[in-house]
């Protein structure tokens, strides 16, 4: 009967893995097709597959330990549950295929997008790959400088005396030989006892985890606390600066206006151009492109508001609502997120544990609720 019932729980397991992957990977095309480049609309294809891939390996690896957590609450009542060790194996590949996107396939398509198109075939394939390789060989040396001097793991333990004596208790060593005999518990209870730290040096495959792990949270803590506060205030600004309908006199009046400034960037553009002819500098040259690329988008989007102001039935009434209700709830997840950190951080045992709480009710009413909370948070 147990292992009927962790059949079921499997099966259960694998109908919710496959539809939060497939709703992940149908949420990140959307987003790619929300936010791409309209003059990339059917072209750049292998950027635009690299940057889906990028997006459902991101939002894999933040979802499979609230489905890891699971799967080990089906496998308490069977020691050998074999499902562990296939979700051992699952976050090693995941772990590896990011470790692979960042540093082989997002520099490749980095590098080749970033080619000109006017140069042949063969120059644009000779500068990816040279360029993607000194990306590639920087990270394998400062890899293995890392991994061959500080590439080992530091744990405390306490020595007892019937386990070790001092002679035989360094800052490498300590642990009790299980062929020994084992002592009388009196003895163990009345031992003397000290602190020693055991060094173990980790597998590169664990090393790489470790690290890639430790980069990944310390980008995802400083651009996901900036998006925490940065995305409910965007949405609520969009619902507050909505599209208003306006008469052919106002149209006339704003058209004029931004005419006036595409004049003025077009001047300032053929004066910076004059300019670099007189002192070529390829950095001067790509940093005032970028800077001339976002006014000329500026332009383009108070062009299309001003257009959508001034047809009739162009504006649609439920999207500035539905940013105003999207504000709100990010800004109930943000606030949440806080005080999840002052109970856990602040008042550590004085208060309970709360999203975890949360999300454990959620999981036992059924793990697909569990899951999408936490991908959510």
């Amino acid at each position: 009967q147990t292992r009927r019932k962790m059949a079921v729980d499997l099966g259960i397991h694998i109908v919710v893995a496959v539809v939060v992957g497939i709703l992940c990977l149908i949420g990140c095309g959307v987003f790619l097709i929300q936010y791409q480049h309209p003059d990339d609309r059917n072209a750049a294809w292998l950027p635009k597959i690299i940057v889906l891939l990028g997006l459902f390996l991101a939002c894999g690896v933040v979802l499979l330990l609230p489905f890891d957590a699971s799967l080990g609450q089906s496998c308490e009542d069977e020691p050998e549950c074999s499902v562990t060790a296939g979700m051992a194996q699952t976050w090693y590949f995941t772990f590896l295929s990011i470790g692979v996107m960042a540093f082989v396939l997002i520099p490749l398509a980095y590098f080749w997008y970033e080619t000109d198109d006017e140069d042949g075939m063969g120059s644009r394939v000779c500068t990816t790959i040279c360029w993607s390789s000194v990306n590639l060989t920087v990270f394998v040396v400062f890899l293995t400088a890392l991994y061959f001097t500080i590439g080992y793991v530091e744990l405390p333990v306490v020595v007892m005396q019937p386990y070790a004596t001092d002679d035989n208790v360094t800052v490498t060593s300590g642990f009790f030989d299980p062929g020994d005999p084992v002592p009388l518990w009196d003895d163990v209870e009345a031992a003397d006892t000290w602190d020693a730290i055991q060094q173990i040096r980790t597998s590169l495959v664990i090393y790489v985890l470790a690290l890639l792990s430790f980069v990944g949270w310390m980008l995802m803590t400083i651009f996901g606390g900036i998006g925490m506060v940065a995305l409910p205030m965007d949405l609520i600004n969009s619902w507050y600066n909505r599209p208003v309908a306006i008469d052919v006199k106002q149209w006339a009046e704003r058209k004029l206006k931004l005419k006036s400034e595409c004049q003025r960037l077009l001047a300032d553009g053929k004066s910076k151009q004059d300019e670099l002819k007189a002192n070529p500098s390829r950095w001067k040259e790509r940093r005032f492109v970028n800077e001339f690329k976002k006014k000329v988008l500026d332009l383009e989007d108070e062009m299309e508001i001003l257009n959508i102001c001034y047809k009739k039935n162009a504006i649609n009434p439920l999207v500035p609502w539905l940013q105003l209700f999207g504000g709100i709830f990010c800004w109930v997840v943000t606030i949440s997120w806080w005080f999840q950190l002052i109970f856990e951080i602040f008042l550590q045992g004085l208060a309970g544990p709360y999203l975890s709480d949360v999300f454990s009710r959620l999981s036992n009413a059924f793990p697909l609720f569990g899951i999408v909370a936490y991908g959510i948070f």
